[in-house]
């Protein structure tokens, strides 16, 4: 609950996450969710992106993300992304760490 509270207050007072049209909804599951200790956050973009440059984006937000950066997956409004797909405002993007099982 601090690391939630922690974002918000951090949004308000720099104004990076944001409501309105111009946010990617990013979803946390997982144990990148445990680490974080957040579930979901609204990202402000400028315009259209990369996965990738999402990836670094939020990684920079959310230092935890950096971490798992080179072996995370996004799916962008449900389906799976590659490096290039193209993230616009408004989308709803999955960070998805790997998953093991037996």
């Amino acid at each position: 609950m601090a690391r939630k509270l922690e974002i918000a207050q951090e949004a308000q007072e720099t104004g990076e996450f944001c409501q309105g049209d111009r946010t990617v909804r990013v979803l946390f599951f997982s144990v990148l969710r445990e680490m974080v200790g957040i579930r979901e956050l609204d990202l402000a973009i400028s315009g259209v992106t990369s996965a990738n440059d999402l990836i670094a984006a939020i990684a920079d937000k959310v230092p935890e993300v950096g971490e798992f950066a080179s072996c995370i997956r996004l799916a962008v409004n449900g389906i799976y992304a590659d490096s290039n797909t193209l993230i616009r405002p408004g989308d709803e993007v999955a960070v998805i760490t790997p998953v093991s099982g037996g």
